[in-house]
């Protein structure tokens, strides 16, 4: 059985079984991610609203390429935000110092403070200056921040033409903008009122049905703002993560010695894309847990039991959720924020510089090696679909089990190397996995151990 992460459930079930819980309760994942992201979660619930007052104070441009100038107020709120990513990286650093080198082949330098510097030279800049300090220009935080809010605002952008693509964005960065208030608001716990008052109406012993419907349209309404603001939130931390990260990586791993050295830039940049996806994996993954037989919500400490999973007839409903979170960041900032910051223009005929989109496939294999491995520890050392003996023979040879199951990708890859998948189909499935055992062997098995070992304890 593919095993998939189903965020869904867990508030369906939540909401079935705790109706007078909290919207934090439920949100856990969201409660315990956000503490990984240098945000609370009321300032997560908000992000848009309050973000599109640092980056677009004054309105869209009319010309959508024009990045509005920002007051120094808004520049102190980013740089607060880069340092913020900066600190919780450089403790992923630390804490995975080991296994880190073990996957490079070397000793990383033990980067002990990172400032950063935001420039506001108008010019696409992100880079380690010879006073160790990184410096990012504004241009390419607010590229980010525009390829983030574009990608949830936007349907079907692939399809439109240069012209049509401007037209389309400024008209949804307009409409959010008007709309700007409800995503100001920092949804709470009365979205579950209001569902209960509907569901109270419905059964006759309350509202109307006409109330009722009002009451639940603008509860959705509320939930759809805050789910957008959370993700928005988190894949524009996950973007400027990304690209400190990058710049991390370079002082990290030493890379203007080897430079001076004579290694290639080429080598060097890819190798920074593959320490900066691993730093954003493993910051944002500092809290998992295994998958057992019972759902579980609340920040940690005070995590409740609150069903096992044979309440629901089907144990394998409730095993296939994994509570962890899978980075986007390098896909935002080389996706979007890379070639509307013009870092894209700058590589034109350059062949010193890699293409963005060989970059970005490089950042996303690490990532997604990273994920599967987390997953699969999780999956090993629960009982969610083991037996107790099956646990302990796992645990005499964890090793062996990671090879085992880095073999099986490569077998069922190559059986379906032949077939069309529909993008969300078990075969696609297959070809990912498939992809990240040829391409990422030493990540999968050294993440997978690691996190393996943390989870026993």
């Amino acid at each position: 059985m593919k095993r998939a992460s189903k965020a869904f459930i867990t508030i369906l079930v939540s909401l079935t079984l705790c109706p007078a819980c909290t919207t934090m309760q439920l949100a856990s994942e969201a409660a315990n991610t956000a503490m990984n992201f240098g945000r609370q979660v009321s300032e997560q619930r908000s992000f848009i609203g309050s973000s599109t007052l640092i980056f677009y104070p004054d309105g869209v441009p009319d010309d959508i390429e024009q990045l509005p100038p920002l007051s120094q107020e808004s520049l102190d709120r980013i740089t607060k935000d880069l340092e913020a990513q900066s600190a919780i990286l450089l403790r992923a650093l630390h804490s995975n110092a080991k296994p880190l080198a073990r996957i490079f082949k070397r000793n990383l330098n033990n980067v002990e403070r990172q400032r950063v510097r935001l420039l506001n030279s108008g010019q696409a800049v992100a880079l380690v200056a010879t006073n160790g300090e990184i410096e990012i220009d504004v241009r390419v935080v607010q590229a980010i921040y525009r390829g983030v809010l574009l990608t949830s605002l936007i349907d079907g952008s692939d399809s439109l033409d240069a012209t049509a693509l401007k037209v389309s964005q400024k008209e949804a960065l307009d409409k959010l903008l008007q709309n700007r208030t409800r995503f100001l608001r920092s949804i709470p716990s009365p979205t579950l009122s209001a569902i209960d008052a509907g569901a109270k109406a419905i059964a006759g012993t309350g509202l109307s049905l006409q109330s009722a419907y009002t009451v639940m349209n603008s509860a959705l309404e509320d939930w759809v703002a805050m789910y957008s603001s959370v993700k928005a939130s988190q894949s524009y931390d996950d973007a400027i993560s990304f690209v400190v990260a990058h710049e991390i990586a370079h002082r990290a791993l030493q890379h203007y010695d080897r430079l001076q050295s004579g290694a290639a830039l080429q080598d060097l940049e890819t190798e920074a894309d593959r320490l900066a996806a691993l730093l954003v994996v493993l910051a944002r993954n500092t809290k998992v847990y295994p998958d057992d037989d019972y759902i579980l919500f609340g920040p940690p400490p005070g995590r409740i039991t609150i069903t096992r999973k044979d309440f629901f007839g089907d144990p394998e409903s409730i095993c296939l959720l994994d509570l962890n979170y899978k980075p986007s960041g390098h896909i935002s900032f080389f996706r979007y924020g890379y070639s509307f910051s013009g870092f894209d223009s700058l590589g034109k005929g350059n062949a010193m510089i890699v293409p963005s989109a060989v970059r970005l496939a490089i950042a996303s294999s690490v990532s997604d090696a990273a994920v599967w491995a987390i997953r699969e520890a999780q999956w090993d050392t629960g009982t969610c679909h083991n037996s107790n003996k099956e646990l302990q023979a796992v645990a005499q040879d964890p090793e062996g089990q990671i090879s085992r199951l880095l073999g099986e990708a490569r077998t069922e890859g190559d059986k379906h190397s032949d077939k069309t998948a529909e993008p969300d189909s078990d075969i696609q499935y297959e070809f990912r996995r498939s992809t990240i055992a040829a391409n990422e062997p030493q990540v999968v098995k050294t993440i997978y151990l690691e996190y393996f070992e943390q989870l026993r304890r």
